[in-house]
């Protein structure tokens, strides 16, 4: 490929700069004239290659490291095979024809360019958690864009052309202030902190309760490979971590940490704000007991960086707010900002995911306590949880018992907030939305959205299985796919028009159970399955329930509502608690006979 041949002169430009910057300024430290803490920063010297520590498969065309940057610990060497040393990713294009008189690339190849590196600094977040937000270079011909990848979109400079003396002055601006940069300059929460010796994560963990002019803070530690971060370039970015109140302690807590959308002026007193709705919770089930397990907050509030010397509550305008400034063009394939603020919390009980149960036996189990809490906030709480997935879902294991607690609050809501005058929200993970839901139309969102989401959810996993290696491996190997691939496939609108011709009738929906796992528990399951589809899709006194598929009907109530399409399941809303009822009682049910199955089992 012609882009190649640019790559070692792209290097050497980068690495004489940097170097020159660096050698400057340790020459004059001593001398008392500049008191700068600088780092080297050079590039890997290796193109094309595959970082290891997150996904193998990406492969950026250059990257660029830091001496003395202490992405991970290891702050004294050049670490060049592990993404979570990377300082910044770099994408070079070469086209052997100008794009316009100027010869600047053509937005197509710019876009093209973005979407490769949006790759690469996925894997930059996945691999560290302690990482904001990410710094990369698009080359193309002689042309640099500097990006800036952010919370909720991303910033690109003009075109600086190192053809001209003008352009290789301004681009080397950018990489004099990346040496004389600071952690927090290239995205780093100095908040969290790894040592390299213990191979452990110091997480500063804050409370908003603390009435202190200095907020409360505790400092817990969390190994390596208890993380978990969730895969997003964009958004919450929810990170959790197993650990403990010593270094190299028994795991005792477990650690949320999200950046979720707030109001601008009253963050903390939102109504979306999770620390303040689990405090509730708490409150309710105090004198409620709900007899299953729920998060408890050990303590939990926004976090606390400094900003100009300033301890300031952490968000997207502290974040990268200075910078942004300095990068005026925003990628118009971007989603527009919104405000976020950063929260960590500190729970119990310790819960595991999913992929630790034994069997499809066990997971009926889980998904009904899960349940039973869900059903007790909407009716003692009035509280939506409207997020079911199998992410949100968890194993706690207590003295010999296994039970199942729901989690990830960040979208639950107020019954009485949600407003009949507006739109209804979407939220939720796209494989498990409702099909009201994925369309977004004025069908008012329900309890029933959540039940719906509770079978996509036990079809997923009797078709993909529990352990993510193996749903991986059934996902890449099935031949023909299982349906339900498609519910990853395409527009959110795309998505609801699959499920609606999978949910059509008995039949179409049975060819799914038929495909699940030969799993010890699976006839349960495929039966579960059934069960909670004649419920939501088949009640008998809801004739809007019968014609899922509206692309099938020519009824003119099936048609236009309200400046939306109207969706006749609209009608089973007015049947929400007789539905509701069946799906808790056949859900019941089958626990009872997994419950002795694993009896029976043990």
């Amino acid at each position: 490929m012609l882009e190649k041949v640019v790559y070692p002169g792209m290097q050497q430009l980068f690495d004489l700069i940097a170097r020159a910057v660096y050698d400057e300024v340790v020459q004059l430290s001593p001398t008392g004239l500049v008191r700068q803490e600088t780092r080297l920063l050079q590039s890997t010297g290796a193109f094309d290659y595959a970082p290891t520590g997150s996904d193998n498969r990406s492969r950026p065309d250059m990257a660029i490291v830091a001496r003395a940057l202490p992405t991970d610990g290891f702050s004294n060497a050049i670490a060049r095979e592990e993404w979570r040393n990377i300082a910044l990713v770099v994408e070079g294009k070469w086209d052997t024809e100008r794009a316009n008189k100027g010869g600047e690339p053509s937005q197509a190849s710019l876009d093209k360019a973005g979407g490769q590196l949006a790759r690469y600094v996925l894997n930059l977040y996945t691999s560290q958690p302690n990482r904001r937000f990410a710094w990369a270079l698009i080359t193309h011909n002689t042309f640099v864009y500097v990006c800036l990848f952010g919370r909720d979109r991303v910033y690109r400079t003009q075109a600086i052309n190192l053809a001209t003396l003008a352009g290789r002055q301004l681009f080397a601006q950018f990489v004099i202030c990346w040496s004389l940069a600071g952690p927090v300059q290239f995205g780093l929460d100095p908040t969290i902190t790894f040592n390299a010796t213990t191979q452990e994560w110091a997480i500063a963990c804050f409370d908003d309760a603390c009435t202190d002019v200095s907020p409360a803070h505790t400092v817990y530690y969390a190994k390596h490979d208890t993380m978990s971060i969730r895969p997003s370039l964009f958004g919450r970015r929810t990170m959790s971590f197993f650990a403990s109140e010593q270094p190299n302690g028994d795991v005792t807590v477990f650690i949320k940490d999200a950046w979720p959308v707030a109001n601008v002026d009253t963050a903390e007193d939102d109504p979306r704000n999770e620390i303040v709705l689990l405090r509730r919770i708490h409150e309710q089930f105090s004198t409620h007991d709900p007899g299953v397990p729920y998060p408890q907050i050990k303590m939990g509030g926004t976090v606390q960086q400094r900003n100009y010397g300033q301890l300031e509550k952490d968000d997207a305008t502290v974040a990268y707010g200075s910078i942004e400034a300095a990068l005026p063009l925003r990628d118009p394939e971007s989603p527009t900002r919104v405000h976020r603020v950063h929260r960590r919390m500190v729970m119990t009980p310790i819960a595991d995911r999913l992929n630790t149960l034994d069997n499809f036996y066990e997971l009926i189990v889980v998904l009904a306590d899960a349940m039973t809490c869900h059903r007790k906030l909407y009716d003692d709480c009035s509280i939506f949880h409207r997020d079911i997935s199998t992410s949100n879902v968890m194993a706690v294991r207590e003295n010999g018992r296994l039970q199942g607690m729901l989690i990830d609050y960040d979208n639950a809501i107020y019954l009485d907030a949600i407003s009949t005058n507006e739109q209804p929200e979407r939220t939720g993970t796209l494989p498990f939305m409702s099909i009201g839901n994925l369309e977004g139309n004025d069908t008012p969102r329900t309890a029933l959205d959540d039940w719906e989401s509770l079978l996509y959810v036990i079809c997923w996993l009797g078709t993909y299985g529990l352990d993510e290696n193996e749903r991986a491996e059934s996902t890449q190997l099935a031949v023909p796919k299982p349906e339900i691939y498609r519910w990853l496939e395409g527009s959110m609108v795309d998505v609801a028009r699959t499920k609606r011709k999978d949910m059509e009738t008995t039949t179409t929906f049975g060819a799914i159970p038929d495909r699940f796992l030969a799993r010890t528990g699976g006839s349960l399951l495929k039966r579960l399955a059934r069960g909670l589809y004649r419920a939501l899709f088949r009640h008998r006194n809801c004739y809007g329930a019968m014609i899922i598929n509206t692309d099938d009907h020519d009824d003119p109530d099936t048609k236009a509502n309200s400046g939306s399409r109207y969706d006749p399941l609209k009608d089973r809303v007015k049947y929400e608690k007789d539905i509701t009822s069946k799906c808790y009682d056949v859900l019941l049910n089958a626990t009872l006979e997994a419950r002795a199955a694993l009896l029976s089992l043990s």
